[in-house]
């Protein structure tokens, strides 16, 4: 399996599974490697949430623009 399986939307367990014979997940000692991965999906959790709050003013700035628009016609 490799890294193409995996998303950060899965279980730690999931992640486990897919990578348990890769020298690479094995070099990192257990407890570290749980903790590394519950960080990275925090840190992508974090980002999406800042996407939407960026997006949400885009649209909201957007509507506003529309709204001036109409009251100055």
């Amino acid at each position: 399996m490799d890294s193409t399986e995996v998303k950060l939307t899965h279980s730690y367990r999931r992640a486990k599974e897919i990578f348990e014979d890769e020298p690479r997940w094995k070099a990192v000692p257990e407890r570290e490697r749980e903790e590394l991965f519950h960080e990275g999906q925090k840190e992508k959790d974090r980002r999406e949430k800042e996407e939407k709050k960026a997006d949400k003013k885009r649209k909201a700035q957007a509507f506003r623009e529309l709204l001036e628009s109409i009251s100055t016609i």
